[in-house]
């Protein structure tokens, strides 16, 4: 999977798409989360930084947050644990959730 990239100060990164565990949305920005803590916060939406990301991968759960479903460790109705943060799951979002993971039983 190719990298996506973002402006930090006048330097351009890259950031692997499965290092990306979690999004959360800041007003008109989007704080990037990456799996080992680190974060970048871009200035778009969280809605239009889903649009650059992998939608077999990405998904929202909440109005202000979007997961990876490769680091997602626990989740029940209320919340789901990504790493040491735990988020919460709003009612609406929780069936396509289910859907997109890859239950065994």
């Amino acid at each position: 999977m190719p990298p996506i990239f973002t402006w930090q100060g006048k330097q351009l990164y890259a950031i692997k798409p499965e290092e990306i565990a979690l999004l959360c949305a800041e007003g008109d920005y989007t704080k990037v989360i990456l799996a080992d803590n680190t974060f970048f916060r871009v200035k778009k939406t969280l809605s239009a930084t889903l649009t650059k990301l992998p939608t077999e991968i990405f998904i929202r759960i909440h109005r202000s947050y979007a997961v990876s479903i490769n680091h997602i460790k626990t989740l029940d109705r209320q919340q789901l644990a990504v790493g040491e943060h735990f988020i919460p799951i709003s009612k609406q979002y929780f069936n396509s959730i289910v859907e997109k993971l890859n239950i065994l039983g």
